[in-house]
């Protein structure tokens, strides 16, 4: 991945896109008072004349900061925005973005939760009972409960036409939501591995999608809203040209510092590289082999690795990566 930079890493992308803000001008000072005329010796004394005190000086509008907009490049654009049956990793991570899920893989390989609160197992193993965090809103205003995430793991469970969503619930024996906030799966036989399960099993909101259960409906849906509870929210979409998000600033768990990302799609990689050294946008995630070199010696790039997983746009947006943990 390569980003511009002047300070570290994270910096450039979240706070010096933030720190935007213009002075006030200064007002102009007033016109300096003229004397009244005195007058002549020979005239008869009139009345004194009082000289009108001047305007009081107006202060200039200040200028309100401009919104502080990340502008990654990228090779390729999402080949849907339906989760069910998306393959390329450009769809991901807009899905990343914008829905949550019930655990979040960090840059070291951990998984930390999400909208799972807490969670407990059985002693065989079996049963996994999940407690949901409260107050979590979609998008368009609806909460988020248990039953939406019975719902999508159901959902995904049902529809053997999706190319990769199935395959992590074959285990799944039954998922109940017992109440708005508590979610139990129960599994077959146990699995060591059930966070890494549930970590790409975005969750969708059921009074959208429960239209949609139809097998053919399901592959169908364009999903061009793409409703989630995500950290960023859709602004607008067009195929092989953009993605443009908005930051969902009171976000239950990582409210964004920065406030809109407009994901620019480029027809080739020699374009996209050009598109960062001129400064047309801020990061890019791919880019051929020859211009490592270059790259590594142009004015304000900064080439950036990450182990023991290479940071991913999902990774450096939305602020999930701690200072200590920033990728050099």
């Amino acid at each position: 991945m390569l980003a511009r930079k002047s300070l570290p890493l994270i910096s450039l992308l979240v706070l010096a896109l933030v720190v935007t803000a213009c002075a006030g001008i200064p007002a102009a000072p007033p016109p300096a008072a003229t004397e009244a005329p005195q007058p002549a010796a020979t005239e008869a004394p009139t009345a004194a004349v009082t000289e009108a005190p001047p305007p009081p000086p107006t202060e200039a509008p200040v200028e309100t900061a401009k919104p502080a907009v990340l502008r990654i490049g990228r090779g390729g654009s999402p080949d849907t925005l339906n989760p069910g049956t998306a393959v390329l990793e450009e769809a991901y991570d807009v899905f990343e973005l914008v829905y949550s899920a019930m655990f979040e893989l960090e840059l070291d390989g951990t998984f930390s939760p999400d909208l799972a609160e807490s969670w407990e197992v059985s002693e065989d193993g079996k049963v996994w009972t999940f407690k949901i965090r409260e107050g979590v809103k979609f998008h368009d205003g609806e909460p988020l409960t248990a039953e939406d995430i019975a719902f999508t793991y159901k959902f995904y469970q049902s529809h053997e036409d999706f190319p990769y969503m199935p395959v992590y619930t074959e285990y799944f024996e039954s998922v109940e939501a017992t109440d708005d906030h508590t979610l139990v799966i129960t599994l077959t036989e146990p699995i060591p591995n059930m966070e890494s399960q549930l970590v790409f099993m975005f969750v969708l909101p059921e009074h959208i999608w429960a239209q949609y259960d139809d097998p053919t409906a399901a592959v169908e849906f364009e999903n061009l809203e793409t409703i989630g509870t995500g950290p960023f929210k859709m602004v607008e979409y067009k195929q092989g040209e953009f993605v443009h998000l908005a930051a969902v600033k009171d976000h239950f768990l990582t409210p964004p510092k920065i406030d809109e990302v407009v994901i620019q799609t480029f027809d080739n990689q020699d374009a996209l590289v050009q598109a960062l050294v001129t400064g047309q946008v801020d990061m890019i995630t791919e880019m051929p082999n020859t211009a490592v070199p270059a790259l590594r010696n142009a004015e304000n790039v900064q080439l950036v690795v990450g182990a023991p997983l290479s940071p991913e746009v999902t990774d450096i947006i939305p602020n999930q990566v701690a200072p200590e943990n920033c990728p050099a």
